[in-house]
């Protein structure tokens, strides 16, 4: 019975075995063959790239476009895999990071527009893959196409560095080196750009700001882009730099640059504004730069602040800012108000129960 009950084991798991054995062993052939066919894709565009010919780099360029545009590049039976970190991996260990930048000093634009293209979606991808970018000298290539008249290349190369600024301050401190900062104004203050630029140049003062601690002579020099980023009719655009505002108000000294400047009397207009996230934003940032100093506070209230307090007050999201600004005030004026806004308060109370 033993050898019998032997026999049947045998006849049924050996067959089993010996399946999973092959199939392990056809996976593996599988993916060894398509890794070898992936350097030999890579070796193919990196020649490709570094072609004296036209033709030949615009299409290694197209075909490296697609690589990063298909998502479902890899199958095991049924299966699909997104794999575009895997791409993105390929790309950079076999060097075409630094060969694509050299693209984007190519006389034709384009295959500096495809090249920056490229990148860009590098970039934004992750911080790590920003930081492959930084590393391979893309900084200062990016900064230079910023002029382009292209408007698509300039938005690509806005993109770019606002990931690779916001990736880290040392990336944000380096790019500021290599003067980003005089094309941004350049853009905003001359290049009359559409809005989806102004939005991207928005994002990218936000990024330079979010890490603080910027040098005084860089505030100085993006203060006239913010200024007129304050009077765009782009709503985006607006509610992005009163964002990047908030985070740049840190100390007293460059709550004293903002008012040097001219920023109060762009502010105080937004508290009245029908967009709702104007106000919401507007009136933390006054308080930042107020930090409830009296003389501070004084120049606010003459632009006549108070005559909208009302209107924040009474709305959810600016009722717990405006509370802490007119009740911690130290200013007779505003203490007045708010003891009248509280009587009143009081008073309606009674007249609803």
């Amino acid at each position: 019975m033993t050898a019998i009950k032997c026999q049947i084991y045998f006849a049924f798991i050996l067959p089993f075995i010996s399946f999973i054995i092959f199939s392990d062993a056809s996976d593996y052939t599988g993916e060894k063959e398509l890794h070898d066919e992936n350097i030999s894709l890579m070796s193919e565009l990196k020649d490709s790239l570094k072609s004296k010919d036209y033709d030949v780099q615009i299409n290694a360029l197209v075909e490296i476009r697609t690589l990063l545009s298909t998502k479902d590049e890899i199958k095991f039976g049924d299966e699909q895999f997104v794999v575009l970190d895997e791409k993105l991996d390929e790309i950079v260990e076999n060097g075409l990071i630094p060969i694509l930048i050299d693209c984007m000093h190519s006389k034709s634009l384009e295959i500096q527009e495809r090249a920056a293209w490229i990148l860009t979606h590098i970039s934004i991808f992750s911080p790590h893959y920003a930081k492959q970018v930084v590393n391979a000298g893309g900084i200062q290539p990016f900064i230079y196409l910023m002029d382009s008249n292209n408007f698509a290349m300039k938005e690509e190369t806005i993109w770019a560095l606002q990931a690779i600024v916001h990736r880290s301050k040392e990336d944000r401190d380096f790019t500021i080196s290599q003067g980003m900062i005089p094309k941004i104004v350049k853009i905003v203050m001359f290049d009359k750009p559409p809005s989806n630029i102004e939005v991207k140049v928005a994002e990218l003062i936000k990024a330079i700001l979010v890490h603080r601690e910027i040098s005084t002579q860089a505030l100085k020099e993006l203060l006239p882009a913010i200024k007129k980023l304050l009077d765009s009719k782009n709503d985006d655009a607006i509610d992005v730099i009163l964002q990047s505002l908030y985070f740049a108000v840190i100390d007293d000294e460059v709550s004293q640059i903002f008012f040097d400047f001219g920023i109060p009397e762009k502010l105080v207009p937004f508290l009245g504004s029908e967009n709702y996230k104007f106000r919401a934003i507007a009136l933390p940032v006054i308080g930042n730069m107020c930090h409830f100093q009296p003389e501070k506070t004084k120049i606010f209230l003459d632009l006549g602040m108070l005559k909208y307090m009302p209107k924040l007050l009474d709305h959810k999201d600016t009722r717990e800012n405006a509370l802490m600004f007119t009740s911690k005030t130290a200013n007779e004026e505003v203490k007045k108000f708010f003891e009248d806004y509280e009587i009143k308060e009081i008073q309606n109370s009674k007249i609803e129960l």
